[in-house]
Protein backbone atom coordinates (compact mmCIF):
# COMPACT_ATOMS: atom_id res chain seq x y z
CA UNK A 1 0.00 0.00 0.00
CA UNK A 2 2.52 2.42 0.77
CA UNK A 3 4.44 1.65 -1.97
CA UNK A 4 1.31 2.55 -4.12
CA UNK A 5 1.58 5.71 -2.42
CA UNK A 6 4.96 6.55 -3.38
CA UNK A 7 4.47 5.96 -6.54
CA UNK A 8 1.42 7.43 -7.60
CA UNK A 9 3.23 10.68 -5.53
CA UNK A 10 6.27 10.00 -7.92
CA UNK A 11 3.53 10.11 -10.69
CA UNK A 12 2.10 13.81 -9.99
CA UNK A 13 5.62 15.12 -9.12
CA UNK A 14 6.89 13.81 -12.85
CA UNK A 15 3.46 15.58 -14.32
CA UNK A 16 3.78 18.30 -12.84
CA UNK A 17 7.78 19.03 -13.11
CA UNK A 18 6.77 17.98 -17.23
CA UNK A 19 3.73 20.94 -17.29
CA UNK A 20 6.04 23.53 -15.76
CA UNK A 21 8.82 23.01 -17.96
CA UNK A 22 5.76 23.22 -21.30
CA UNK A 23 5.38 26.53 -19.81
CA UNK A 24 8.56 27.77 -18.96
CA UNK A 25 9.15 27.04 -22.96
CA UNK A 26 6.41 28.55 -24.38
CA UNK A 27 6.93 31.38 -22.52
CA UNK A 28 10.54 31.41 -23.91
CA UNK A 29 9.76 31.32 -27.27
CA UNK A 30 6.11 33.52 -26.90
CA UNK A 31 8.52 36.10 -25.26
CA UNK A 32 11.32 35.92 -28.30
CA UNK A 33 8.52 36.12 -31.01
CA UNK A 34 7.42 39.46 -29.16
CA UNK A 35 11.26 40.52 -28.84
CA UNK A 36 11.35 40.26 -32.73
CA UNK A 37 8.36 41.66 -33.08
CA UNK A 38 8.82 44.99 -31.51
CA UNK A 39 12.32 45.25 -32.76
CA UNK A 40 11.71 44.76 -36.14
CA UNK A 41 11.41 48.07 -38.29
CA UNK A 42 7.83 48.76 -40.46
CA UNK A 43 7.39 51.35 -43.58
CA UNK A 44 5.08 53.99 -41.98
CA UNK A 45 2.20 53.66 -44.84
CA UNK A 46 1.59 57.20 -43.85
CA UNK A 47 4.56 58.98 -45.06
CA UNK A 48 6.72 58.72 -48.88
CA UNK A 49 9.04 56.15 -49.86
CA UNK A 50 11.72 58.37 -50.20
CA UNK A 51 11.21 61.87 -47.39
CA UNK A 52 13.26 64.80 -45.57
CA UNK A 53 11.99 66.00 -42.66
CA UNK A 54 13.13 68.28 -40.35
CA UNK A 55 15.39 67.15 -37.39
CA UNK A 56 17.07 70.41 -35.71
CA UNK A 57 19.46 73.40 -35.96
CA UNK A 58 22.38 74.38 -35.06
CA UNK A 59 25.46 76.67 -35.95
CA UNK A 60 28.97 74.51 -38.30
CA UNK A 61 31.11 74.87 -40.28
CA UNK A 62 30.87 74.04 -44.36
CA UNK A 63 33.60 72.89 -46.69
CA UNK A 64 31.19 74.97 -48.87
CA UNK A 65 32.30 78.67 -48.99
CA UNK A 66 29.49 81.14 -47.62
CA UNK A 67 27.53 78.30 -46.25
CA UNK A 68 28.40 77.89 -42.75
CA UNK A 69 27.52 79.20 -39.36
CA UNK A 70 22.73 79.07 -39.11
CA UNK A 71 22.58 75.59 -40.77
CA UNK A 72 18.76 73.47 -40.33
CA UNK A 73 19.61 69.74 -39.88
CA UNK A 74 17.68 67.91 -42.37
CA UNK A 75 16.79 63.76 -41.80
CA UNK A 76 16.72 62.03 -45.38
CA UNK A 77 14.28 58.72 -44.73
CA UNK A 78 14.21 55.46 -46.88
CA UNK A 79 10.63 54.17 -45.74
CA UNK A 80 11.15 51.47 -48.72
CA UNK A 81 11.81 47.86 -48.20
CA UNK A 82 15.25 48.17 -50.45
CA UNK A 83 18.94 50.23 -50.07
CA UNK A 84 19.04 53.53 -51.44
CA UNK A 85 22.59 55.32 -52.57
CA UNK A 86 23.38 58.63 -51.96
CA UNK A 87 26.80 60.78 -52.86
CA UNK A 88 27.71 61.14 -49.03
CA UNK A 89 30.89 63.04 -47.30
CA UNK A 90 32.39 63.43 -44.46
CA UNK A 91 35.92 64.02 -42.04
CA UNK A 92 37.87 60.73 -43.13
CA UNK A 93 38.43 60.57 -38.84
CA UNK A 94 34.53 60.29 -38.49
CA UNK A 95 34.36 56.87 -40.68
CA UNK A 96 34.11 54.55 -37.57
CA UNK A 97 31.26 56.33 -36.13
CA UNK A 98 29.15 56.75 -39.64
CA UNK A 99 30.31 53.61 -42.08
CA UNK A 100 28.30 50.18 -40.59
CA UNK A 101 30.21 47.09 -40.56
CA UNK A 102 27.68 44.72 -41.56
CA UNK A 103 28.87 43.19 -44.50
CA UNK A 104 27.00 44.28 -47.62
CA UNK A 105 26.98 42.90 -51.09
CA UNK A 106 25.37 43.85 -54.13
CA UNK A 107 22.93 41.37 -55.80
CA UNK A 108 26.32 41.13 -58.47
CA UNK A 109 28.00 40.35 -55.57
CA UNK A 110 30.26 43.72 -55.10
CA UNK A 111 31.02 44.66 -52.03
CA UNK A 112 28.84 47.94 -50.20
CA UNK A 113 29.28 50.56 -48.15
CA UNK A 114 26.44 51.09 -45.66
CA UNK A 115 25.78 54.43 -43.56
CA UNK A 116 24.59 53.67 -40.09
CA UNK A 117 21.25 54.91 -39.05
CA UNK A 118 21.34 58.21 -37.86
CA UNK A 119 24.71 59.12 -38.85
CA UNK A 120 25.51 62.76 -39.65
CA UNK A 121 26.96 63.46 -43.01
CA UNK A 122 27.59 65.84 -46.26
CA UNK A 123 25.08 65.51 -48.80
CA UNK A 124 25.10 67.67 -52.32
CA UNK A 125 21.89 69.79 -52.02
CA UNK A 126 20.58 72.60 -54.91
CA UNK A 127 18.43 75.69 -53.44
CA UNK A 128 15.51 76.61 -55.90
CA UNK A 129 13.12 79.53 -55.49
CA UNK A 130 9.07 78.70 -55.40
CA UNK A 131 6.60 80.10 -57.97
CA UNK A 132 4.19 82.84 -56.27
CA UNK A 133 0.91 81.73 -57.76
CA UNK A 134 -1.52 84.38 -56.22
CA UNK A 135 -4.20 85.05 -58.98
CA UNK A 136 -3.70 89.06 -58.39
CA UNK A 137 -0.28 88.48 -59.74
CA UNK A 138 1.81 87.68 -62.82
CA UNK A 139 3.36 84.24 -61.66
CA UNK A 140 6.97 84.56 -60.62
CA UNK A 141 9.45 81.89 -59.39
CA UNK A 142 11.24 83.46 -56.32
CA UNK A 143 15.57 83.72 -57.06
CA UNK A 144 16.79 82.42 -53.63
CA UNK A 145 20.48 83.35 -53.01
CA UNK A 146 22.99 82.43 -55.03
CA UNK A 147 25.76 79.40 -54.14
CA UNK A 148 29.62 80.22 -54.58
CA UNK A 149 30.60 77.17 -55.28
CA UNK A 150 29.03 75.38 -57.96
CA UNK A 151 30.96 71.95 -57.29
CA UNK A 152 29.00 71.55 -53.53
CA UNK A 153 25.95 71.20 -55.32
CA UNK A 154 23.77 68.39 -56.85
CA UNK A 155 23.71 69.54 -60.54
CA UNK A 156 27.77 69.88 -61.08
CA UNK A 157 27.80 66.25 -60.06
CA UNK A 158 24.64 64.95 -61.95
CA UNK A 159 24.95 67.19 -64.96
CA UNK A 160 26.90 64.38 -67.09
CA UNK A 161 25.49 61.02 -68.09
CA UNK A 162 28.26 59.14 -66.82
CA UNK A 163 28.35 60.16 -62.97
CA UNK A 164 31.71 60.99 -62.17
CA UNK A 165 34.14 58.72 -59.59
CA UNK A 166 33.59 58.05 -56.84
CA UNK A 167 30.14 59.59 -56.62
CA UNK A 168 28.73 56.70 -59.05
CA UNK A 169 29.59 54.65 -55.79
CA UNK A 170 28.26 56.26 -53.28
CA UNK A 171 26.74 55.17 -50.21
CA UNK A 172 24.04 52.85 -49.40
CA UNK A 173 21.03 53.39 -46.57
CA UNK A 174 19.01 50.43 -45.33
CA UNK A 175 15.87 50.43 -45.56
CA UNK A 176 13.58 51.70 -43.23
CA UNK A 177 16.69 53.51 -41.38
CA UNK A 178 17.69 57.07 -41.89
CA UNK A 179 20.93 60.04 -41.97
CA UNK A 180 21.08 63.78 -41.44
CA UNK A 181 23.00 66.18 -43.51
CA UNK A 182 22.70 70.21 -43.03
CA UNK A 183 21.63 72.69 -44.85
CA UNK A 184 21.98 76.40 -44.40
CA UNK A 185 18.92 78.23 -43.15
CA UNK A 186 19.20 81.21 -45.65
CA UNK A 187 17.84 78.58 -48.21
CA UNK A 188 15.89 77.34 -45.97
CA UNK A 189 13.37 80.91 -46.44
CA UNK A 190 10.16 81.49 -47.29
CA UNK A 191 9.72 80.93 -51.03
CA UNK A 192 12.69 78.75 -51.38
CA UNK A 193 12.91 74.92 -51.08
CA UNK A 194 16.14 72.74 -51.61
CA UNK A 195 16.34 69.08 -52.65
CA UNK A 196 19.30 66.03 -52.81
CA UNK A 197 19.53 63.38 -54.61
CA UNK A 198 19.33 59.61 -54.70
CA UNK A 199 19.21 56.41 -56.57
CA UNK A 200 18.33 52.95 -56.64
CA UNK A 201 19.68 49.40 -56.19
CA UNK A 202 18.46 48.37 -59.62
CA UNK A 203 20.44 51.12 -60.75
CA UNK A 204 24.13 49.84 -60.19
CA UNK A 205 25.91 47.07 -62.15
CA UNK A 206 29.08 46.24 -60.79
CA UNK A 207 29.18 48.42 -57.88
CA UNK A 208 28.50 51.41 -59.79
CA UNK A 209 25.81 53.56 -60.72
CA UNK A 210 25.13 52.43 -64.66
CA UNK A 211 25.65 55.11 -67.51
CA UNK A 212 22.76 57.28 -68.15
CA UNK A 213 20.40 56.20 -65.26
CA UNK A 214 18.20 59.27 -64.00
CA UNK A 215 18.60 61.23 -60.25
CA UNK A 216 16.02 61.06 -58.24
CA UNK A 217 15.44 63.76 -56.31
CA UNK A 218 13.57 64.28 -52.78
CA UNK A 219 12.31 68.17 -51.80
CA UNK A 220 12.13 69.85 -48.25
CA UNK A 221 10.04 73.28 -48.51
CA UNK A 222 10.02 76.43 -45.94
CA UNK A 223 6.22 75.35 -45.66
CA UNK A 224 7.71 72.13 -43.73
CA UNK A 225 9.66 74.05 -41.66
CA UNK A 226 7.89 73.66 -37.89
CA UNK A 227 6.09 76.69 -36.71
CA UNK A 228 8.13 77.27 -33.89
CA UNK A 229 11.12 77.77 -36.03
CA UNK A 230 11.56 81.52 -36.62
Amino acid sequence: MLIKVIEKNHSIYFSGLIVFLILIINSFFISNSHSQILTEKEKNPQMPSIFLSYDSQAKRDSRCLGEGGDQVILQLHNNTDNYINVNANWDVTLSPNILDETAFKLPDGTNAKTLKSGSDVELCYEVEGVFNRRSDKRSKKFTPPKREVPACGCSYISDLKQIPYPERVGYWIKPKEFIKFGVPLKFLGKNMKIYTEFNYLWEFENGELRYNEPRHRVYFYYSDMPDYVP
